[in-house]
């Protein structure tokens, strides 16, 4: 299983205008941060005589502190959806869970999935 994670670091370093780290965010960093992690991979198949891209599938956490660092990250991030790389031929990105705020709590995360469409 390949790992893709140095193009996502810089994929997604080249999209927003905050820290980006991988896994985890190291405790006490400044927010708002993005954190991405793998949540898998699955290789190209064979359709038709026609062998189709390997899809890297990743998760990314934008963690802030208030709703509008929220969506101005998602819309930072939102302009990377349906374009294409010299790494990736196709990448696609969905919101999936904007967390409730806690009033205990002085964070707020949303979380997107991102797939890859690989390059051969």
């Amino acid at each position: 299983m390949k790992s893709y994670g140095i193009e996502v670091q810089r994929l997604l370093s080249s999209a927003v205008s905050v820290r980006v780290y991988s896994s985890y965010a190291p405790e006490g960093v400044p927010l708002p941060v993005i954190v991405h992690h793998s949540l898998g991979y699955q290789q190209g198949r064979v359709l038709k005589g026609v062998r189709l891209p390997d899809i890297a599938n990743y998760r990314i956490m934008v963690i802030a502190e208030n709703e509008s660092d929220i969506d101005y990250l998602l819309t930072e991030l939102e302009t990377l959806d349906n374009t294409e790389n010299a790494d990736f031929q196709a990448i696609k990105l969905s919101l999936t869970y904007v967390e409730p705020r806690d009033p205990d709590i002085n964070i707020i995360r949303a979380m997107v999935n991102l797939d890859l469409h690989t390059r051969g």
